[in-house]
C-alpha cells in the first residue's frame, strides 16, 4: 500500500485602513486549488485591519500544474479596487 503526500494551503487577504475615515471593504479570494471564499462586507475604522481567509485545502505533492495561484479582488466604499494580488505558491515535497 502507498500513501500519497499531501500539503495543506490557504489563500488570505488582509485590508487595512490607512485613512482617516471608516471605510466599507468587501473581497472575493479566488483560486486554482480549491480554495475559494466571499469575505462579507466590514467597516474598518481608521488604522484598523482586517483579514480574510479562504479554506484550508490539500495540495497534492508533485501536482502537475506546478504553481498555486490566489487572486483577490477588493471593493472599497462599493468601488472596485483595480489592484488585483496575485500570489504563487510552488509546492515543494
Amino acid at each position: 500500500m502507498s500513501t500519497v503526500d499531501e500539503l495543506r494551503q490557504q489563500a488570505v487577504t488582509v485590508a487595512l485602513n490607512k485613512g482617516t475615515k471608516y471605510a466599507n471593504i468587501e473581497s472575493r479570494i479566488i483560486t486554482d486549488f480549491g480554495g475559494d471564499a466571499s469575505c462579507i462586507k466590514a467597516s474598518l475604522a481608521p488604522g484598523q485591519q482586517l483579514g480574510c481567509f479562504g479554506p484550508t485545502v490539500p495540495v497534492r505533492c508533485g501536482d502537475p500544474q506546478g504553481d498555486n495561484a490566489a487572486f483577490s479582488d477588493v471593493w472599497m466604499n462599493d468601488d472596485y479596487l483595480h489592484e488585483t494580488y496575485v500570489v504563487y505558491r510552488v509546492v515543494d515535497c
